[in-house]
């Protein structure tokens, strides 16, 4: 059971009585909002409470006596209150087996001497938004299992040396939003297992040497919006794990020759947003790994030859809105893994013509906003041939025929509609895997010339069916490519046979307008999903495409996705890094037919408007306490057509919300008495087609709602008479091909709903003397419903009636029949 009390204009709870709540059975989680709190706390006697929320209730101190006498608690916020200083005797009385204390947006200003050296099962601790300006070295003692640690909006200028010497286990630091100035030598020592370190929004000008060098394993460093000057070479020593550094938004002019040395593994490196002027040649060095660098938004003029020479591995540069002039034939040499290159609003009018030669992987070249000379439009006046291809490095030229690489689509556009060339006749078009997207934008502008422009042949391309805005017909684009394009609502890209389309690059679809429903079938996808400038882009299908992991960098960039399906990938694992970015208002995740074998702890914990999780068709052999939790919004999961065997006690604690469960298919024995612990809401449970041959006493005593149980293609030799009780909404049981011979007297006495039994398929020898009973106590119901103005006979047909519309079969039918002539 799940309980949330909060003071709502019709009722005007203002203060709660704790000992009103002492009544309250099987409570598992209580919410305690803006209501006033009196009395100890009085759950001694709540062997399942877990998670308790008190949140603005004007507690001035640390609430010990409201939650000391609770064991089992594992979750604890306090949050939005007034308290001020916490101490080791004021919280010692909580259970030691707590995991996640949540005490943010309160007005802590000290944490005592050992204050926390209680909790040493704890996992996660926020403290976000509080008062704190000091971390002292006794501070966090004890907490040698934490992994989690957020200190994010405090007003922190001092942290003593060895504050977080314990921390052995930590993970992530947050650090964010408060006024550091300097990070010191000896601020991080003990933190060997950290990941993620995060100190964004700081006032920090000074970094000390060797300041990480504990930090072997931290992979991800935000440095964004503070106040550094100048990089120095011995700043990031020991940073060897390193792979994403995060620089934006600070002063940096300089950066020290072999700055990066030790960064062997970086993989992101973004100096946005700060003041450098020139790249020199020895800037990057040690940067073999190097995919992203992001320099946009300073004022570099120059860039030295051979600056890049050390980035082999590079694969999208970002000097956007800087300050070039010139692109040199020596300025982007050895850069041959380079796919993405974009110098948008610098000031660039000259391009020399190897700039672009060594850079034989390149997809995405962008240089809007530029003074490129407008003569190279007037060159192409007289241009009567166009060619559009995937082959060529650079333009070719002879006079009447031009040939362009197809990534140059967008500058010729604005060619065509702004300055058109006069005797343009005839496009000829080849690309051999696939025709992009912003090549119909393309021709719509080519076909604006009063009709003169013929297109000739497109040769070897793929077919895209488009479903037009306002418009029921669905078009396949094919070799005459007659149709002009209106804008695209709904876009399925597949694997047909025709069209052969094997591989998508993602940036190809960022120009759609108004794109609602995207399908990829059976196609291998590159580059990062360009949705971020699609407001109302919602459904997202992702169909055999050969992936293997969630493919995050791909869904992040939309806001509004309602419906994710991920269907016949080779993905083998879930974990909450890997899905945290799923945006929050996602309501279905279909997520069938792959290889899942593994959801960890919380991997679903942020989906906290998800109404319906499919995970049919996996490979999952256990449910484990901590797969679901944060799914307080669940109302559908299937996990049909796995290899399920074991279902750990409480492992849908969290699904206070769920009304169907589907765990057909699968490999269960054994239903324990524990299993649907929490499942108070539930109405349909299907474990059709198991291995079960027992079901513990009480097993469904949770269900109260329950209206459907589905039993059947099990092993079942025996209804017990404890088999189903507190199941008093049960309308529909079927309990088809098992292996009952005997069921107990009184096996159905508290189905008093029970519209539907179906028993076929089994060995029975009682039934007909438990039957009868059965019709009899239905019958005296009518009676006690309708008065006596009812006839037994008339009951009796009723009864059929009832029978008839459930339409069984076999024997259970003959048995009936036999009963009625008794009555």
């Amino acid at each position: 059971m799940h309980l949330i009390i909060e003071p709502l204009t019709e009722n005007r709870l203002g203060i709660l009585e704790m000992d009103d709540l002492g009544e309250v059975p099987k409570l598992f989680s209580l919410t305690l909002n803006s209501t006033e709190i009196r009395g100890s706390s009085p759950f001694h006697n709540q062997p399942y409470l877990r998670t308790v929320k008190l949140i603005n209730n004007q507690l001035r101190e640390f609430p010990m006596e409201f939650v000391h006498t609770i064991p089992t608690l594992r979750f604890l916020t306090i949050q939005g209150q007034q308290i001020e200083e916490v101490h080791n005797y004021l919280v010692s009385t909580v259970t030691e087996y707590l995991t996640t204390l949540d005490f943010q947006d309160n007005e802590l200003k000290v944490i005592g001497p050992n204050a926390l050296s209680h909790f040493t099962s704890l996992n996660a601790l926020n403290l976000t938004s509080n008062k704190m300006e000091r971390l002292t070295d006794d501070m966090f003692r004890g907490l040698h299992f934490l992994n989690i640690l957020s200190l994010k909006n405090n007003s922190i200028n001092t942290i003593d040396p060895e504050t977080f010497i314990d921390l052995i286990r930590l993970k992530v630091l947050n650090v964010d939003d408060n006024k550091l100035e300097r990070v010191t030598v000896d601020m991080f020592h003990g933190l060997d297992h950290l990941k993620t370190l995060s100190l964004k929004n700081n006032s920090i000008n000074t970094i000390d040497p060797e300041t990480f060098l504990d930090l072997r394993k931290l992979k991800v460093l935000y440095l964004d919006d503070n106040k550094l000057e100048r990089l120095t070479a011995d700043m990031f020593h020991g940073l060897g794990d390193l792979e994403i550094l995060s620089l934006n938004n600070n002063c940096i002019n300089t950066i020290d020759p072999e700055t990066f040395v030790d960064l062997t593994k970086l993989k992101v490196l973004n100096v946005d947003f700060n003041k450098l002027e020139r790249l020199t040649d020895d800037m990057f060095h040690g940067l073999g790994d190097l995919e992203i660098l992001s320099l946009n938004n300073n004022y570099i003029n120059t860039i030295d030859p051979e600056t890049l020479l050390d980035l082999t591995k590079l694969k999208v540069l970002n000097v956007d809105f800087n300050k070039l002039e010139r692109l040199t034939d020596d300025m982007f040499h050895c850069l041959s893994n380079l796919e993405t290159l974009s110098l948008k609003n610098n000031l660039i009018n000259t391009i020399d013509p190897e700039t672009f030669s060594d850079l034989a992987k390149l997809q995405i070249l962008n240089v809007d906003g530029n003074e490129l000379d407008r003569s190279t439009t007037d060159t192409f006046k007289l241009m009567r041939f166009l060619i559009i291809s995937h082959s060529p490095r650079q333009l070719s030229f002879d006079g009447t025929k031009l040939t362009v690489h197809r990534l140059w689509l967008r500058f010729f556009g604005d060619v065509m509609e702004n300055n058109p060339p006069e005797e343009l006749r005839n496009l000829f078009i080849s690309v051999s895997k696939m025709l992009r997207p912003k090549l119909y934008w393309f021709i719509y502008n080519c076909r604006r010339q009063e009709e003169k422009l013929r297109i000739c042949s497109v040769d070897n391309h793929p077919s895209i069916l488009v479903k037009l805005e306002d418009d029921d017909e669905q078009v396949w684009f094919s070799n005459e490519m007659e149709l002009v394009l209106g804008p695209v609502a709904h876009l399925i890209i597949e694997s047909l046979t025709e069209n052969r389309l094997e591989i998508l690059e993602m940036d190809d679809l960022g120009e759609i307008p108004q794109l609602f429903s995207l399908t990829l079938n059976s196609t291998e996808i590159r580059g990062p999903f360009p949705f971020d400038n699609h407001p109302y882009f919602h459904t997202l299908k992702l169909i055999n495409n050969q992936l293997r992991e969630f493919p995050r960098e791909f869904i992040g960039e939309i806001p509004d996705l309602r419906l994710l399906t991920i269907q016949g990938q080779q993905i083998e694992e879930v974990h909450n890094y890997s899905v945290s970015i799923v945006p929050p208002h996602l309501g279905t995740f279909n997520f069938q037919d792959n290889e899942l074998k593994v959801i960890g702890p919380d991997a679903f914990y942020e989906f906290i408007n998800l109404h319906t999780l499919n995970l049919t068709s996996n490979k999952l052999e256990r449910l484990t306490n901590g797969m679901f939790r944060g799914l307080g919004n669940l109302q559908t999961l299937w996990l049909k057509n796995n290899c399920i065997n074991t279902i750990d006690p409480e492992t849908f604690i969290d699904l206070t919300s769920l009304q169907v469960l589907n765990v057909d298919d699968n490999k269960l024995e054994r239903l324990a008495a524990n299993m649907f612990h929490g499942l108070g809401d539930l109405e349909i449970l299907s474990l059709n087609n198991n291995c079960i041959n027992t079901i513990d006493p009480e097993t469904f005593l949770d269900l109260t709602k329950l209206k459907v149980l589905n039993v059947d293609d099990n092993q079942l030799s025996r209804l017990t008479a404890d088999m189903f009780h507190g199941l008093g909404d049960l309308g529909t049981l079927s309990l088809k091909n098992n292996s009952i011979n005997t069921i107990d007297y009184n096996t159905f006495s508290d189905l008093r709903k029970l519209q539907i039994l179906n028993v076929d398929d089994n060995n029975l020898d009682n039934f007909m003397s438990e039957m009868y009973k059965y019709i009899r106590q239905w019958m005296i119901a009518q009676l006690n419903s309708n008065g006596t103005e009812l006839s037994v006979q008339e009951l009796w047909n009723r009864f059929l009636r009832a029978l008839m519309e459930a339409k069984p079969k076999g024997n259970v039918t003959n048995h009936l029949i036999n009963i009625s002539k008794t009555l």
